[in-house]
């Protein structure tokens, strides 16, 4: 059931119904806490804390964000704390006051998991929050470099018709 939550959830994020979103993925976190599905849960977590990024809803953002992180390690989930990891570094880059330190600390960490445990898909988000995070630092030679891996990983990754 809580699953069917966070499908709402998502849902009703991308068709801009916010209160509806947050009420189900605020219902699936209840759902999977009494359950104790630990893995479940920090997915639900993940996707409300991305949710708050895109509402400009920061702080609301690190605590869930945090606590998934905290269960994928936990877990030893490494795939999960990877795209954890790219989330927070999106929300350190675009926070009101942001901590570019943080968002690269953050950003390199997900690289590097994801090298160890090959995701190819997970490279192009962690390049693309980079990109970003350079590009507002005025960073432009490395905020080349990096559009350079991007196009590289579309021309690698799309097949023609």
């Amino acid at each position: 059931m809580g699953h069917s939550y966070v499908n709402l959830g998502n849902v009703y994020d991308i068709t801009n119904k916010l209160g509806l979103a947050i009420e189900n993925y605020e219902k699936a976190i209840k759902i999977f806490r009494q359950q104790e599905d630990y893995k479940s849960l920090s997915f639900a977590l993940n996707n409300l804390g991305s949710f708050y990024i895109d509402s400009k809803q920061f702080k609301k953002a690190k605590v869930y964000l945090d606590e998934a992180l905290n269960l994928r390690e936990k877990l030893g989930d490494m795939k999960g704390v990877c795209s954890t990891n790219i989330i927070l570094g999106k929300l350190y880059t675009m926070q009101n006051n942001p901590d570019y330190k943080k968002a690269e600390e953050s950003l390199k960490y997900a690289l590097l998991l994801n090298k160890d445990i090959g995701l190819e898909i997970n490279k192009k988000d962690i390049y693309f929050e980079l990109s970003d995070l350079y590009k507002r630092q005025k960073k432009w030679i490395a905020h080349f470099i990096i559009t350079i891996y991007i196009l590289k990983f579309y021309k690698m990754n799309i097949k023609p018709i």
